[in-house]
């Protein structure tokens, strides 16, 4: 390298934060391509064996490209990667490796959850908080919010990537020599004519001469793609509806069918069809070919001219393009597709797969013990999400599955705050969690203590109330079983028909208030010894018609001061009737009557008896 050698000599140069000069652009090679981060790599010469890396490293630098018309054209990038390849006599070479931005955030991983935002949304979040915004939007669709969206194990370029390509939306970008900047766009305004003459023509035969606009080879190629797209998918809350979508190209063979297609409406379903096919027709005709055209930007639109075959020439979007140059020359590949077919990236970023069972929290509002929907879901806070607080904005509603779910009937368990769940994910997508089961933790621990209750089982309702809580125990230790029923409150037992209750053993009832029961027809009691009635005040039997006592031999009564028989008609007797008290004996006998001691004696149909006269 000649001392004083400048890059103003040639049509190629390099800008670094070096200063002029002090690196010289010997030559670059990379690709850029529409939804891909760009990627130069620069061969670099300085007669500075010392160049500072940490000067360069994470920097910009800008390569420019003189066009015919003298304007230039800039491909401006970070330098990712910088190497001291060899020192010569008179320069040492270096190697840069130039990227976007964007790249960057391919070194990035994270597990975070988004709600209620637009992809477009999300992505001006994304980018921001990574400390990027050279960045602008051609969008011309409207967006529908995504309730919930999860970045699971993924680096944030891969999270973005594979948002933009499920909604069909792909990006380029603009170069300058100060910044380049990344362009998400969903239509086909957003393919702006190439700089400098907008036509590149196709050199006519080999040999001819060489110009800066001349496509020295190109060839067309169609290939078969899918004609039909199909999705399908469910939705718990419109579980009758048959959530079934179906779009067809020109050629309507050919079907693929994906499911779930998360989708929940019709038209949704077939918005995403629609994207899904046009990512496959865009696959089906490319014009492939090498240049020496300058001003080939991939996104960009141009005329293809003078080709052989006049179908040939016509408008196409370039897709890709791959440059190599040195001092000495340029030259490039190309990929473009027809200009009136609509570009959509294709989906090869995967979808992680949430696979295996997580763990989680409840959480809801602050103060309550419980946070539910109509559908009895519940929200979590994950043990690695990091940006939520433990609130009733931490996730989505999240069904919880149960041993039975019938149209009203089957088995219902709502898990409260602070119980921490096993949450699977339906067809393993995070976006689709269920809880499944829940655990006991070291704050969260088991009924009755372990292993000294290890024999018992229970179904036990929340204890953080006053009282025991509702239960329903199992013990199975040998010699102690034991069913054991709690109500903390008041306990309801309804029956449609019959009940039967047999007990082998003894049967204690302890009631502490009033004890009711409301027989509408019969009750018989029976015991095979004795029965006995006792109340600590009033015994009252009361009968709408008869009231009928018998006894195989003696029927007693007694009371401590007065007894008293009353009827409205008669009181009558099949044998002989006594009534005796230490002064008075009362016979009565359909016969004559007989009295014994002091007494007064009256016929029967007499008057009134008067009145007893005070014993001494």
């Amino acid at each position: 390298m000649r001392s004083g050698f400048t890059q103003d000599q040639v049509y190629l140069s390099v800008t670094t934060p070096m200063g002029k000069d002090v690196l010289r652009l010997h030559g670059f090679q990379g690709e850029e391509a529409l939804s891909q981060p760009f990627h130069f790599t620069l061969e670099l010469h300085s007669e500075r064996l010392d160049v500072d890396f940490s000067r360069l490293v994470g920097q910009g630098a800008a390569i420019s490209l003189v066009l015919r018309d003298g304007t230039e054209r800039c491909f401006h990038g970070l330098v990712t990667r910088f190497v001291q390849a060899g020192t010569f006599s008179d320069f040492t070479r270096y190697i840069a490796e130039l990227r976007p931005w964007l790249w960057l955030l391919t070194l990035t991983r994270d597990s975070r959850i988004f709600q209620n935002l637009t992809v477009p949304e999300l992505l001006q979040q994304l980018f921001r908080e990574q400390g990027f915004s050279d960045f602008r939007l051609a969008l011309r669709r409207s967006y529908t919010p995504r309730e919930y969206c999860v970045q699971h194990q993924e680096s944030a370029f891969d999270f973005a990537s594979r948002l933009m390509e499920d909604e069909g939306i792909f990006y380029f970008f603009e170069h300058t020599k100060d910044r380049h900047t990344l362009v998400l766009a969903d239509d086909a305004a957003a393919h702006l004519p190439c700089p400098g003459p907008g036509v590149a023509r196709v050199q006519g035969h080999q040999g001819a001469a060489r110009t800066d606009d001349a496509v020295t080879g190109c060839q067309m190629e169609q290939q078969v793609v899918p004609g039909r797209y199909a999705l399908g998918d469910y939705s718990f809350q419109t579980p009758s509806t048959r959530l079934q979508a179906r779009v067809s190209g020109p050629e309507a063979r050919l079907e693929q069918y994906e499911y779930p297609g998360t989708f929940t409406r019709q038209d949704q379903g077939e918005q995403r069809g629609r994207i899904r096919l046009e990512a496959h027709e865009v696959q089906s005709r490319a014009l492939r070919g090498q240049s020496h055209v300058r001003w080939f930007i991939p996104g960009y639109r141009f005329t293809l001219a003078e080709h052989e075959r006049k179908d040939i020439n016509a408008e196409y979007v370039l897709r890709w393009v791959s440059h190599a140059a040195t001092v000495e020359g340029y030259t490039n590949s190309f990929e473009a597709f027809p200009a009136a077919t609509p570009f959509r990236p294709p989906r090869v970023t995967p979808r992680p797969m949430a696979t295996g069972v997580q763990s989680a929290r409840v959480v809801g509002k602050a103060g309550e013990e419980i946070w539910t929907d109509q559908f009895g879901r519940v929200k979590v806070q994950f043990h690695w999400d990091r940006q939520g607080r433990k609130d009733e904005r931490s996730s989505c509603w999240i069904r919880v599955a149960q041993g039975q779910a019938g149209k009203g009937w089957g088995n219902f368990f709502l898990p409260h705050v602070g119980q921490e769940v096993l949450v699977t994910f339906l067809d393993g997508d995070p976006d689709r969690p269920i809880i499944t089961g829940s655990v006991y933790n070291a704050e969260q621990q088991v009924p009755y203590p372990l292993p000294a209750g290890q024999t018992r089982s229970t179904v036990r309702g929340d204890a953080s109330g006053e009282g025991p809580p509702n239960e329903l125990s199992f013990e199975d230790k040998k010699g102690a079983e034991e069913l054991a029923l709690h109500a903390r409150r008041d306990m309801k037992v309804s029956v449609q028909r019959d009940s039967v209750t047999e007990i082998q053993g003894n049967c204690t009832i302890r009631v502490r208030g009033n004890l009711t029961l409301d027989v509408r027809g019969s009750i018989n009691l029976k015991a095979g010894r004795n029965f006995t009635q006792r109340a600590g005040m009033s015994l009252t039997s009361l009968a709408g018609t008869n009231l009928t006592q018998k006894a195989q031999l003696v029927l007693e009564s007694s009371a401590g001061t007065m007894m008293r028989h009353t009827s409205g008609l008669a009181m009558l007797a099949d044998a002989q009737t006594m009534v005796t008290n230490a002064r008075l004996v009362h016979m009565l006998k359909a016969t004559p009557l007989i009295i014994q001691g002091p007494m007064i004696m009256q016929p029967m149909g007499g008057p009134p008896l008067p009145p007893m006269p005070p014993t001494g």
